[in-house]
């Protein structure tokens, strides 16, 4: 993994969660220091940060210097009454970084659904009552259902 990806660890304490911003390659060097609580490593690879709101908290998640993009491909198919139908399908335009237990990766929907990889997760919106999105408050994809909160390590 690339020294200079970074990540926010998440730890649940008592009173709520702990965060620590770093490189990935030193988040995982503390990794086995939690065997006792429950943690993850979120590594934002949307081009925007996060706010996920926990508690009436709000934890900014910041963009981990790279952006995971997809770009799409397409071909004609068939003609529906002289009417082009076109395949598409996208493909990553870069590399997808490597699958390390611990780590979640937020990115774009689209990538989710090019993928099937279950460390990939994308942000649910939380909206106010004007339907304002203010950031999230779960996150899902659509590979197992297990949801962040339920990792156990």
């Amino acid at each position: 993994m690339n020294e200079k990806i970074y990540g926010l660890l998440c730890i649940e304490t008592e009173t709520g969660i702990e965060t620590r911003f770093d490189t990935t390659i030193n988040l995982i060097k503390q990794m086995d220091s939690f065997e006792d609580k429950y943690w993850a490593i979120l590594v934002n690879l949307t081009g925007h940060e996060i706010n996920y709101i926990h508690d009436q908290e709000s934890i900014l998640i910041p963009i981990s210097g790279v952006t995971l993009r997809c770009t799409p491909e397409e071909k004609v198919v068939s003609y529906i009454g002289g009417i082009k139908l076109i395949s598409r399908q996208f493909s990553f335009a870069n590399t997808p970084p490597c699958i390390i237990e611990g780590i979640w990766y937020i990115v774009p929907f689209k990538n989710l659904l090019i993928s099937s990889r279950n460390d990939f997760v994308v942000p649910q919106p939380t909206k106010r009552k004007d339907g304002k999105i203010i950031g999230c408050s779960q996150f899902f994809n659509l590979t197992n259902g297990e949801s962040l909160q339920s990792k156990e390590n």
